[in-house]
């Protein structure tokens, strides 16, 4: 009797703001697992429900966003409609603490029964009980590669400090490559060298890196198990909020600064070598630079399961591994983005994948600029032009949103544009394009003066080419804008737009017109959060994912709280980041470096690219 009272007690209720759209309700989750049966022989289990009433069909001329935003007039129909309307793209969320003696094939056969006996489509998608968690095999690998790697640092730190600096063999300087107090000093230290002039890199890296986890801090929130979601209406409606909404832009900047660094560093080492380099020897060294960190990311991810728990578990973290078991190969072979953003290990790798594809292409064009620059030039161009021609085409194919709306509060909507355009490698070839053009531009004409008056027209373009870009989905979120040739040429154009104005900035920073703007992103407080941001953007969506997995109770839709939210997510993935750093990332460039300087001194191929550190 006792037992059933507290499994009962422990049970989800009808979460009170139904009307404001609250649909979910966590139970007592901790306290479910803990509850033990007569004599031990069961304990308590958290079984996730999912559960929708039947509803009348949708009017034939509804738009979700308009029906969300301007639907309510403030009576109790109005409520209804709204809701009614939300529950055809949203469920019920609720937990029932049941013996653990139901297995979660019993569970699944009395929601069958109920949504027989009541028209209710109730699913129960997982059980959780209080179980060992055993390490298995690719733990096990994990802490070993993990363990070398600390290991080796250890080594390489007590060989720079007890070995003669004027004793350096090729061995030691392996093993000091791996050194945490050489790497750490790296890490901290300002911009200089060959690289000073680039420096205003490092300021746009950072502030990239964080715009990219405050879009993902409210992307990622499943807004079902959030408190009061309605209150998101404001969000949508104000001007403000596309900084976040449409923060899908972000990643353009890095595959800018991909193209730049990779046009002036190999136009310099085409300049040396007569004008040439072999290309598949360049693809694999690109190849062998991004693996072990991908390979580190994948090994994280099934560590995950052993690090938390939490009653909706299964729906944030659980497919993250399925998708790591299912799709490694299509991961390590970098072409996860052709099978779409949820066919790879975490939702993150497309973009290497599309990086590695157009760094390849990359090199060709840059032996056309070396070798007859207006044809290259007129080359980049064209490519330009075939990227927004093909996001068109994809846009008016599968009759998508010209952006990954939230507004549209359809999750089939917005993986459909994340699918047929955001990772498709031909979106981001007019940023890498355009990142090549100002790459060429600065290795050709970095001496030339500007008039003052193009210096003041080209800042003027770029804050309205920025603004334009990342506020002009406004009136497609909100529902105001429905013409479809808008919709296509919006789709089109904007990622180019915005690239060209992250180009101004670039351009002016490195040839001194950038003033107070390059005087703050280049900064030296910003270059080591600059060098993180690679392993950074590896490991944030596994952060947010922890913390969404191990909720025990709604998050409230107020800017305030979901601050909180992106400035834990910020410190702890930049935290987190750190070690993986010194560990692994700075010892492969340490090692790549010692690389390149063996094949310039035999006259061998060493990676056209100029990397800021």
């Amino acid at each position: 009797m006792l037992f059933s009272f507290q499994c009962s007690t422990r049970t989800s209720k009808l979460p009170p703001g139904v009307l404001q759209g609250t649909f979910a309700d966590y139970g007592s989750f901790d306290e479910c697992l803990a509850v033990e049966g007569p004599g031990a022989r069961f304990k308590g289990q958290s079984c996730a429900l999912e559960a929708r009433p039947p509803l009348p069909p949708l009017r034939p001329d509804y738009t979700l966003v308009k029906a969300h935003l301007n639907g309510n007039n403030g009576t109790l129909g109005g409520y209804f409609r709204v809701t009614y309307e939300a529950l055809h793209h949203k469920k019920l969320r609720m937990v029932a603490c049941v013996p653990s003696a139901c297995s979660l094939q019993d569970m699944k056969a009395i929601a069958r029964w109920v949504s027989n006996e009541t028209d209710f489509n109730i699913k129960v998608p997982q059980c959780y009980k209080k179980e060992e968690k055993p390490l298995q095999t690719v733990h096990w690998i994990l802490i070993i590669c993990l363990s070398i790697l600390l290991s080796f640092g250890i080594l390489g730190s007590l060989s720079e400090l007890v070995s003669p600096q004027n004793k350096r063999t090729k061995l030691r300087s392996v093993l000091e490559s791996f050194s945490l107090l050489s790497n750490g000093r790296r890490l901290l230290s300002a911009p200089g060298g060959s690289s000073a002039e680039f420096r205003c890199i490092h300021g746009i890296r950072a502030l990239t890196m964080c715009w990219v986890v405050l879009g993902h801090t409210y992307v990622l929130l499943d807004f079902e198990l959030t408190k009061d979601p309605t209150s998101v209406q404001n969000w949508f409606s104000a001007l403000e909020f596309e900084l976040i909404h449409n923060g899908w832009l972000s990643v353009e900047t890095f595959f800018l600064i991909s193209g730049v660094l990779v046009t002036f560093g190999g136009l310099k080492f085409l300049q040396k070598s007569k004008g040439c380099f072999n290309i598949p020897v360049m693809a694999v060294r690109r190849y062998f630079r991004l693996a072990p960190p991908l390979l580190l990311l994948m090994g994280l991810v099934f560590f995950l399961p052993l690090l938390g728990s939490g009653p909706f578990w299964y729906e944030h973290v659980d497919p993250q591994v399925d998708s790591c078991t299912k799709h490694w190969w299509t991961t390590l072979l970098f072409i996860s983005n052709w099978f779409g953003i949820d066919k790879g290990c975490t939702l993150v790798t497309w973009y290497l994948a599309a990086d590695l594809q157009l760094y390849i292409l990359a090199l060709f064009f840059l032996l056309v600029l070396h070798r007859c620059s207006k044809v290259g030039v007129a080359l980049l161009v064209t490519s330009v032009a075939i990227s927004c021609v093909a996001v068109a085409l994809q846009t008016i194919i599968h009759n998508i949103m010209p952006s990954a709306m939230l507004s549209a509060v359809d999750d089939d909507k917005v993986l459909d544009v994340l699918n047929a355009v955001h990772v498709y490698t031909p979106t981001h070839l007019g940023p890498y394009c355009i990142g090549m053009a100002v790459g060429y531009i600065i290795f050709k004409h970095r001496e030339h003066k500007l008039h003052k008056a193009l210096v003041i027209v080209g800042w003027c373009a770029s804050v309205v080419l920025g603004l334009t870009a990342v506020l002009g989905v406004h009136r497609f979120s909100t529902g105001d804008e429905t013409s479809r040739a808008m919709a296509v040429l919006y789709a089109a154009v904007h990622r180019s737009l915005f690239s060209a104005a992250v180009a101004w900035v670039l351009y002016a920073c490195i040839t001194g017109w950038g003033g107070p703007v390059n005087a703050l992103l280049s900064s030296a407080i910003l270059a080591p959060f600059s060098r993180l941001t690679f392993m950074v953007y590896l490991v944030h969506p596994l952060v947010i994912w922890m913390r969404l997995g191990c909720l025990r109770e709604r998050i409230p839709m107020i800017h305030y709280d979901m601050l909180y939210e992106y400035l834990a997510n910020l410190v702890i993935a930049f935290s987190v980041a750190t070690p993986f750093y010194l560990l692994l990332e700075a010892p492969l460039t340490n090692l790549e470096r010692m690389l390149n300087s063996s094949s310039s001194s035999k006259n061998e191929d060493s990676p056209p690219e100029k990397h800021v550190k």
